[in-house]
Order: structure tokens, then sequence, then C-alpha cells
């Protein structure tokens, strides 16, 4: 399930009641960058079947690469030279906390209802 802009209504006791049926998909995805400002590469995903993801995100075995971690890096995530993204994402979750993030889900849903709301015209 893409959830770039919806998922996150879950961190928000208001808005939850959007993402009811979710928690039955096999994966999730979702974009740091639209609700963290975060770069723009940090995506999330998460996943009920690791092996899966390993699977879909393994490189070949190379003895030069020196992983003797029983977690290795390289098999999750789709490329193997690239910066830690993952900070950036946590350190944005971690600041303000699960009550902030639900106060930024909710602010954000009120501005944009008072923008899609047409202004009242005076003098008519």
């Amino acid at each position: 399930m893409d959830g770039a802009f919806g998922l996150w209504a879950a961190a928000s006791s208001k808005y939850r009641r959007l993402t009811d049926g979710v928690s039955g998909a096999d994966s999730w995805s979702t974009d740091g960058h639209k609700w963290l400002n975060v770069p723009y590469d940090n995506g999330l995903v998460f996943v009920r079947d690791m092996s899966q993801l390993r699977g879909a995100m393994a490189s070949p075995y190379a003895p030069y690469l020196g992983s003797d971690h029983p977690r290795d890096r390289f098999d999750y995530a789709p490329e193997m030279s690239r910066r830690a993204r993952g900070v950036d994402a946590w350190v944005a979750l971690l600041s303000p906390g699960k009550s902030g993030l639900a106060e930024l889900i909710e602010r954000c849903c009120r501005h944009a209802k008072r923008f899609s709301t047409p202004p009242l015209r005076r003098g008519m």
C-alpha cells in the first residue's frame, strides 16, 4: 500500500479512522519528505514478512564487502552507496514525539480545509 500522505493519518486520533483496513496489507510505504520535512529521497517501507523484503533487496554476497553482522545492511536497501537517510527520519519523528506528530497532521489538515473553503464575499 502506498501511503504517501494518508498513512500518516494513523498518528492522529482525530483522523486515524481514515486508515481503517490498512493493517490487512502485507507492506506499506510512505514518504518522509511530505510530512516530516526531511530530504526528498527519504522513503519508508514497512513489511509484515522481513524475508520478503530481504529477498527483494538482497545483493549477492561479496567477501570484499566484509559484513559479519547478523543484519546485513545491504539486504534492506536498494543500493549500496548512499547516505544514512534513516537518521533524518528518526530525528524528525523523535523530536516532536507522537503527540507532536499528531498535532502536525491535524494542523496541516485544518489549513487544507481552510484553503479549500471559499472566502466570504463582503458587501454582498
